[in-house]
């Protein structure tokens, strides 16, 4: 694959926003579209891509995203988190994220990879035919150099997974955690029992 540099990509981009911004004053839409529009180079070699896929999705899913950002920002500073996602599990983009501490694309694309690996050992070891229905995740654990890599599932479509740094991953946080999940959980079930979701 070509891969490339900055200068190309900028270059890329202003060529797009140009001939896009050419077609609009041409049918008479510029005042109505542009201001709305947004650009972002992606790439089908990295994660950039579910990144793009992602906020599309959140403006998409706008009366969820305040209460869902509100609950992610009470879990995050009650259990110390790093970062929290909520995650789509089958299409593997993120529905909305904490806003306690900034987006990192390196922070995301670890959760991407984790999501990738869970999902892989369930496709081994799950007993029959894997039907997206009985996809089941539950709940998983990834020790890291300097923290840890938590994923709970909340639902049959969505897990949450968070990075916990340092010395704030004790052992004897366990049942915090937990307690803090369901919570969460069941806040998130509330949230898309009002939207009808």
């Amino acid at each position: 694959p070509r891969v490339l540099q900055h200068d190309q990509k900028q270059e890329s981009i202003r060529e797009v926003t140009h001939r896009i911004s050419r077609k609009l004053i041409n049918n008479g839409l510029q005042e109505k579209i542009n201001s709305s529009l947004s650009y972002k180079t992606t790439s089908i070699y990295d994660h950039s891509i579910f990144e793009a896929i992602s906020m599309v999705c959140q403006q998409l899913l706008v009366s969820v995203i305040q209460p869902f950002e509100s609950l992610l920002n009470a879990f995050v500073y009650s259990n110390k988190m790093e970062k929290a996602f909520i995650f789509d599990i089958h299409p593997k983009i993120f529905v909305a994220t904490d806003n306690c501490n900034p987006f990192e694309i390196h922070t995301y694309e670890l959760c991407c990879d984790m999501l990738d690996l869970i999902s892989d050992f369930v496709c081994i070891y799950q007993e029959g035919e894997l039907e997206d229905k009985d996809y089941i995740l539950t709940s998983s654990s990834i020790n890291l150099h300097d923290g840890k890599l938590f994923l709970k599932q909340v639902n049959r479509n969505l897990a949450l997974i968070c990075i916990q740094q340092g010395d704030d991953c004790d052992a004897s946080n366990h049942g915090i955690l937990e307690y803090n999940f369901q919570l969460l959980k069941n806040g998130i079930h509330s949230v898309l029992k009002v939207a009808n979701m």
